[in-house]
């Protein structure tokens, strides 16, 4: 169970004896034993039978004129579809519960609202309402075990930002805290935050730290944490010793499986599908697995909650209807509109499930993405330059380098280099703000040389500011496969680049006069090929014409 809805347990408060006073005592005892039954749900992890049992709660404490019951009910909502990874769900019923709850008071329930705001903003990386989110929690809380964590995950935003200094100062105050002994669990948590801070900033310190915080995980079985801990000992090794790591990642892995939690399960096998070994494409296919697998979990969660509210909204007003069959036909007819409004709302929830699951198969095909180029670039360094500074190291190790060996072995360096200079061009990261046409052009020139001339026309006619940046970023990467070609297989001397825009419709002609091209031999792995996929995901075309001599390109897209 995640540590703030321990706490949210932990301030729930019954109404006082004036509170009472003002209330139906019948009614609020039905209520009394339906909460009882809905937080055992919740406890026992019934999660759809607890959403149901808190959307009546709220509803019923409203009609009660009960702030603190609609706004921890409210709350408790929130975090079942935090749960279940729907944040934005989550987000807009824990503003809902912040509302209720502040029309009470100081409410203890208060606290936990922030903590979930605080955790969904950095789920989403909108670190700065995050931070304020943990700052409005501190200043509410007296608990001295609140206002740690509520810090430490302050701390924890600060290393997501790269602002390790930051981050290292906040840990280390909350480290001298006189009430941190009497909570190991969070001690351990921010002896490990501050071990994984110090391997950023490259100190020593940080394996003593990592050691310590294991060490107190072990102690209290805190399996959730022993997790983390195992990940930063996967990272702190991961570039010196890759088994060493792959240990503790494997580690980390059968202990997320044990406690069933499946995000932790996904990190771990993201550290093993990363880290070189003879098991990598097993793991790399177990992650995305896994992570299709949770897409769809949480899909189905987020269509069956909007389900309940339905179903719930839907109940509620077939009651009403019932009451007020004998009303006037406007008000039939007021009725009928706010059924409409529903399947409305029913229909954009379906409209944004769609959307996640586009978003899933987008972003499982960036991490193959990813993959395929970790592989292309290994492949290039160990094809390309492994065998060159082999032989330059047995050239300079079996003889003595006369003036004619040195100027041999400068060449060959210089080889070297050029080479390795080309991998880091192809797969350098790419500006697409307003300075993204001098970095075409900059790239453009670099084929420039001695041997060939590049011809660059109209550049100026395309404008390129109203250009997406992804599809910036497929320009540069077809025109740079193109060129790399131009360089590696045709042996042109003399490149043409003509640029047209006409009815928002960019055209990029390409032509040079090498020896041209069997596009009948293109394959999926062939640069030529990547460069028609690119353009085929921004809906343009790519053709290919080499029938009067040389190569000839035609690459069409919309603005």
């Amino acid at each position: 169970m995640l540590l703030f809805l321990a706490l949210a347990f932990s301030c729930r408060k019954e109404p006082t004896a004036k509170d009472a006073k003002t209330i139906d005592r019948e009614a609020y005892s039905k209520i009394s034993k339906e909460h009882n039954s809905a937080l055992a749900d919740y406890r026992n992890k019934n999660y759809e039978a607890a959403y149901k049992r808190f959307l009546k709660l709220k509803n019923d404490y409203l009609a009660l004129n009960d702030f603190s019951g609609a706004g921890y009910s409210t709350y408790l909502m929130a975090a079942i579809q935090w749960n279940y990874g729907d944040y934005i769900s989550s987000e807009s019923t824990a503003v809902e519960a912040l509302q209720y709850l502040k029309k009470t008071g100081k409410d203890d329930n208060l606290i936990s609202v922030y903590v979930l705001l605080g955790r969904i903003s950095r789920k989403v990386f909108d670190y700065e309402n995050a931070i304020k989110s943990y700052e409005n929690a501190i200043n509410l809380s007296n608990d001295s075990t609140s206002i740690n964590i509520a810090r430490n995950n302050i701390a924890s935003i600060y290393a997501d930002t790269q602002q390790y200094d930051k981050a290292l100062q906040l840990l280390l105050h909350i480290q001298k805290s006189k009430y941190l002994d009497d909570d190991i669990v969070t001690k351990a948590r921010v002896l490990d935050n501050i071990g994984a801070t110090y391997f950023k900033l490259n100190k020593p310190e940080a394996l003593g730290f990592l050691k310590h915080g294991l060490e107190l995980r072990k102690k209290v079985n805190d399996e959730e944490g022993l997790v983390s801990s195992y990940l930063n000992y996967y990272d702190f090794y991961k570039d010196e010793n890759h088994s060493l790591a792959i240990s503790y990642a494997i580690k980390a892995y059968t202990t997320a499986y044990k406690i069933r939690n499946s995000e932790k399960k996904l990190n771990a096998l993201k550290a093993l599908a990363y880290t070189p070994s003879d098991d990598r494409d097993k793991y790399f296919k177990a992650f995305l697995k896994l992570n299709d697998s949770l897409y769809i979990a949480q899909s189905k969660a987020k269509l069956e909650f909007a389900k309940i509210r339905y179903d719930y909204a839907n109940a509620q007003a077939e009651l009403e209807a019932q009451k007020v069959q004998t009303r006037l036909q406007d008000e039939k007819d007021s009725l009928h509109k706010l059924l409409l409004g529903m399947g409305i709302v029913f229909a954009v929830g379906i409209a944004i499930l769609i959307i996640y699951l586009l978003r899933a198969r987008h972003k499982r095909a960036k991490v193959l993405e990813v993959y395929n180029t970790e592989n292309r670039i290994s492949k290039k360094i160990h094809d390309e330059l492994a065998n060159d500074v082999f032989n330059i190291m047995s050239f300079a190790e079996s003889r003595d380098i006369s003036l004619a060996g040195q100027q041999k072995l400068i060449q060959d360096l210089d080889t070297i280099y050029q080479k390795t200079r080309d991998i880091s061009r192809e797969n350098n990261t790419i500006d697409t703000s307003e300075k993204f046409d001098s970095v075409l052009k900059e790239m453009l020139a670099d084929y420039n040389t001695g041997t060939i001339n590049v011809m660059i026309i109209s550049f100026d006619n395309i404008p390129w500011n109203e250009i997406d940046g992804h599809k910036k970023i497929t320009v540069y990467r077809v025109l740079q496969e193109l060129m790399v070609n131009m360089k590696k297989h045709s042996h042109a001397d003399l490149v043409a680049i003509k640029f047209e825009c006409e009815n928002r419709q960019v055209s990029i002609r390409y032509s040079d006069n090498g020896t041209g091209l069997d596009t009948g031999k293109l394959n999926y792995k062939n640069g030529l090929q990547n460069a028609e996929n690119r353009i085929s995901a921004i809906d343009g075309s790519l053709t290919f014409d080499t029938s009067t001599g040389g190569l000839k390109v035609n690459c069409t897209f919309p603005i």
